[in-house]
């Protein structure tokens, strides 16, 4: 045992890794002041936070940041090791109590994750050969682990727009929990540490029970017996030196408190600890003395070398394990400013919107523009015309589309890149006092209650646009960052918007009962920080709408490392996307709008409508990883935009210009079309899902394997330097020197017969518009049969074969390179039932 003599040996037992192993036996809810990482090693566990279910199969892993109640439920046969690493260790060298971690590999893949695991086997070798670990290697363990989750599994507040409130019930408990750890020596009580945060006693004593389950007595207890406990292992001081020197006012309450955690005394149980040679850690960490049965099961896993390979893939494919999901990108298609769908050209690239992609509503966005013509400003009494409305909406349903509204004055923009628009059409010149507002929406609602029906017309979405001078990008838009949040002047906003939000509500609902009228399409990059602010209020108002709506662009204010002033660029958050959502909802919950449905009414990767990465295979990845993660989220994606028509302008006169849509204005499906049409083929019902695949069932035997390999570090240093034109040289991110992702997909519980086994695939060789314009030089003067060659090659590459299934079981092998995508389609063959 180590002699306690050296100073860093002192707070080595604090500060260092712990680490219990988790079976079959261990299932129950579970919140640690500290951080917690589950890595199964065997078997299937289920992990549940609130209201979502995640199951963790072999190789998988997941982290709990502080205070974050989890319950886990472990299957047969399971065996995972749980690690603790202290969030004293955080404050105690300098950095942020407010750091949080976003590190599971079932919802996300990161290039450090295989890293990762194999921190973990090196601790779990150490903790199995080396029995009691010397403080030396286990201090360098932590801190290994700990700086690979500082540099690649960190979450920004400020990535999010600063929308969670800083005095959120649970964030106040992170720092009295901090300041307990600081100061548990002392002779804390609960009066003197709720008069030190400026709680009252009731408030601090039930917030304790609600979020840790303990009460403040238990949990001080909790923080000095682990301290305690570690000394009493790894030192040997005199017990009662260990007591008073853990805070305990007494040898005998030491003794009360140990005995009634582990019913035995502090002596006796260092005693077993000496005699079997291993380690022990409390109850709350995973076992008290972990079963000599399941050490053996785990050396035996580390020593013949069998811990699971990462590269295969287990799904057992049978009913009991398919479920009915939400499918999130299904729901909405944005086609842009409302006189563009008059457009021929664009009139004649719908009707792929609903046959093979499968979107149910199309958004479009002024439609009381001036361009629209729907009243003539010499003669205010002469009504209102709205046969170009018509015409925009007959056309969307006569192709099976549902019209999704906009009714605001939202202008059209064109973004060269973040700092700078190309052109901007004003909706309106003049703005509409609130009487003549409400005389135009009654008037349209007639008119289409007139011509539609009732029923139909109830079944649109509208929504409401805000006009605030935070709402769009600007020359100067890095001057932002600096504007004062002024509450007075938020509040006047605010205001003159639920005027006419209102307004609009009362009319919408007198004529169509059932009809949904949302807002305010707040985009938040620009102005998340506005979000609990608007929440607020609108909570205590009579009218609130039917959904709330915002725009997802993945952009923030970044400092940069010269400590200059912020800029506006993309955010370094990989999953800014998943981790936006999940903090609206949050916010949702805030302010007791649980129940009030989300929309992204827009959403994609870039702003930019002179972007090369909106015609590469980049797009198409970037859109399968963001909307495979966003599952099992409670919301309607809407992605921006189907076509490059709308970005078309006075430097559009190559065949590709960076736009933003999913096909080009010549009509050539680009890669992140294929993304739609793939998802579009998945079944109703989800078996499995992992960081890159997906796999879902039709009726009958049928099966949809669909897996990418989306690659985020090719985009390091993207940003600041966004590009703003389509370059000479074209070139596919991440297709050269990229390494392949290697699949191996285990399909267990299938029927056994012969199937038809179908692959579609988008590569930079196959399906990239890209690499073909390329071959053509990359010229401006396309002729017309040029394009309809370039419609005909732009596919994805399609192989069949047929495979004999025995025993239920098949083995699919995948091969990506960056950015790729397949999928696998597998039919039982009618002849063979």
């Amino acid at each position: 045992m180590e002699k306690s003599g050296h100073p860093i040996l002192r707070i080595i037992p604090r500060l260092s890794l712990q680490t219990s192993i988790i079976t079959e036996r261990d299932s129950g809810s579970v919140a640690s002041p500290d951080i917690l990482i589950v890595y199964v090693l065997r078997g299937n566990l289920t992990v549940q936070q609130q209201e979502r279910k995640l199951m963790l199969g072999p190789h998988e892993f997941i982290l709990f940041n502080p205070l974050e109640e989890h319950k886990l439920n472990a299957g047969k046969d399971v065996l995972a090791a749980r690690f603790r690493v202290p969030q004293e260790l955080l404050t105690f060298f300098g950095g942020q109590e407010e750091t949080r971690f976003f590190c599971c590999s079932v919802r996300e893949r990161k290039e450090s994750d295989d890293e990762l695991r194999s921190m973990f086997t090196e601790i779990l070798q150490g903790r199995i050969r080396n029995k009691t670990m010397h403080p030396v290697v286990e201090i360098k363990l932590t801190f290994e682990l700990l700086h690979l989750l500082l540099s690649h599994y960190t979450v920004k507040t400020a990535a999010v727009g600063s929308m969670l409130t800083p005095n959120k019930p649970n964030q106040r408990l992170m720092e009295i929990c901090s300041y307990m750890q600081a100061n548990y020596r002392q002779p804390l009580t609960l009066n003197e540490v709720a008069e030190q945060h400026y709680v009252s006693v009731p408030y601090l004593s039930k917030s304790f029970k609600k979020e840790t389950g303990m009460t403040f007595s238990e949990y001080l207890n909790q923080i000095r017996l682990d301290h305690a406990m570690a000394h009493l292992l790894y030192t040997d001081q005199p017990i009662t030196r260990i007591a008073l020197d853990s805070g305990f006012p007494s040898l005998t309450a030491f003794n009360r408190v140990f005995r009634e955690a582990y019913q035995l005394t502090p002596s006796q149980y260092r005693k077993a600890a000496l005699e079997s040679g291993l380690a022990r850690t409390s109850e709350e960490e995973g076992s008290v003395l972990a079963e000599k049965a399941d050490l053996r099961e785990l050396e035996a896993l580390i020593n013949n070398h069998s811990l699971p390979d990462a590269s295969i893939v287990t799904v057992q494919a049978v009913p009991e394990q398919a479920a009915s999901y939400k499918r999130v990108w299904k729901e909405i298609i944005n086609i842009g400013y409302a006189r563009d769908l008059l457009n021929s050209d664009l009139q004649e690239q719908l009707p792929l919107i609903r046959t093979d992609l499968g979107f149910t509503y199309a958004r479009v966005w002024g439609i009381f523009s001036d361009e629209m013509m729907i009243e003539d400003p010499s003669d205010p009494d002469n009504g209102y015309n709205f046969s170009n409305i018509d015409k925009l909406i007959d056309i969307l349903i006569r192709h099976n589309l549902r019209p999704y509204l906009e009714l605001g004055d939202k202008p059209k923009l064109i973004q060269k890149n973040a700092a700078q628009k190309m052109g901007k059409a004003p909706a309106v010149h003049r703005q509409r006092g609130a009487e003549e507002w409400k005389r135009l929406i009654r008037s349209f609602l007639i008119h289409c209650i007139n011509r539609y029906g009732s029923e139909e017309v109830e079944s649109w979405y509208f929504e409401l646009w805000h006009s605030s001078k935070h709402a769009f990008l600007f020359e100067g838009v890095d001057d932002l960052v600096s504007t004062a949040y002024q509450p007075g002047e938020m509040e006047q906003w605010f205001n003159d918007y639920f005027v006419r939000f209102d307004l609009t509500w009362r009319e919408l609902k007198e004529l169509l009962p059932a009809a949904r009228l949302g807002g305010c399409g707040l985009s938040m990059d620009l102005e998340g920080r506005f979000l609990p602010l608007l929440l607020d209020r609108w909570s205590r108002r009579e009218i609130v709408p039917d959904f709330l709506s915002v725009y997802l662009y993945p952009y923030e204010f970044i400092t940069p490392a010269d400590g200059s002033a912020p800029v506006f660029a993309h955010s370094a958050d990989e999953h800014w996307i998943l981790h936006t959502i999940q903090a609206v909802r949050q916010s949702l919950a805030d302010h007791g709008l649980t129940h009030l449905p989300l929309h992204v009414s827009e959403w994609n990767f870039s702003i930019s409508n002179r972007d090369p990465l909106n015609d590469s295979i980049f797009k198409a990845s970037y859109i399968l990883k963001n909307m495979t993660e966003s599952l099992g989220e409670q919301v309607l994606m809407g992605y921006w935009l189907y076509s490059d028509i709308f970005s078309e302008f006075r430097d559009s006169r190559r065949l590709l210009h960076g736009g933003a849509g999913l096909i080009s204005k010549n009509g050539i499906k680009k890669p992140a079309y294929y993304a739609f049409a793939f998802l579009n083929r998945m079944g109703k019902q989800l078996i499995g899902r992992g960081r890159d695949y997906m796999l879902t069932k039709r009726s009958g035997d049928r099966y949809q394997l669909l897996c990418f390999h989306y690659r985020h570090s090719e985009l390091s240093g993207y940003g600041e330097s966004e590009p703003v034109s389509v370059p000479d040289e074209l070139q596919e991110p991440g297709t050269t020197g990229s390494k392949p992702l290697e699949r191996k997909f285990r399909l267990e519980g299938l029927k056994d017969g012969s199937y038809r086994l179908k692959r579609s695939s988008v590569s930079s060789e196959r399906g990239s518009i890209l690499k073909e314009w390329k071959k053509f030089g990359a010229v401006h003067d396309i002729r017309p049969d040029e394009i309809m060659f370039l419609k005909q090659i732009c596919v994805p590459d399609i192989s069949v074969e047929h495979v004999e299934v025995r025993g239920g079981r098949m083995e699919i092998s995948s091969s990506l390179r960056a950015h790729e995508m397949c999928l696998i389609e597998l039919e039982l063959r009618m002849d063979t039932l």
